[in-house]
């Protein structure tokens, strides 16, 4: 079954990302945790997000955390914390480190389609708000596959928007998103651990 749904994921990803070199190609891999207080809705949620593993760009590492809100159907976070970015010139690794907030919201108790959207706020860029649309593609045998659109907006910068696929199994994930912009077209795979 494993064999199966890994060459299902492959053939999709194949399908929807072709063609791949048109593209900015990015790998990341994110870890998330929430824990909410026992009889309450109240908790502390955070985010790992570790640098694009396919680029010899910076390597960026953001982490962030905060209080949260959760419900049988949606969870609503609001977070501060760093971006850490390292960059080799030379023989010299120069390190830098910015403050950031972050806030994301997800609702799954639409009657059509979950919806998660994100407002990040870093002082060296425009402020991003990312929203993302999915709807859950049952197939028998195989782990949860979602199909939707992720869009993202840098305010004053520029737009990016495509599609996205998303296979679930238990607390782990793997999305593949193409997006579309004015200046580059950029090709992503993200593996998230919800530990």
């Amino acid at each position: 079954m494993r064999k199966t749904a890994l060459t299902v994921m492959l053939l999709l990803m194949t399908f929807h990302t072709a063609p791949i070199f048109a593209a900015d190609f990015q790998a990341r891999l994110l870890l998330h945790k929430q824990v909410v207080f026992e009889g309450r809705s109240l908790g502390i949620a955070g985010w790992f997000v570790a640098p694009d593993i396919s680029t010899t760009r910076p390597l960026k590492n953001l982490f962030v955390a905060g209080p949260c809100y959760k419900d049988a159907h949606s969870w609503a976070e609001v977070m501060l914390g760093v971006m850490l970015t390292s960059t080799s010139q030379g023989d010299t690794l120069i390190k830098a480190y910015e403050f950031v907030g972050d806030v994301r919201v997800q609702c799954k108790n639409m009657k059509f389609f979950d919806v998660f959207a994100e407002f990040f706020i870093r002082p060296s860029d425009p402020v991003m708000i990312c929203v993302i649309t999915r709807q859950v593609v049952a197939l028998h045998g195989l782990p949860a596959l979602s199909a939707g659109i992720e869009w993202d907006w840098f305010i004053e910068k520029e737009i990016r928007i495509g599609p996205r696929l998303t296979m679930s199994y238990k607390t782990l994930s793997i999305t593949a998103t193409r997006q579309y912009a004015e200046h580059q077209n950029i090709l992503r795979l993200y593996c998230l651990a919800n530990l």
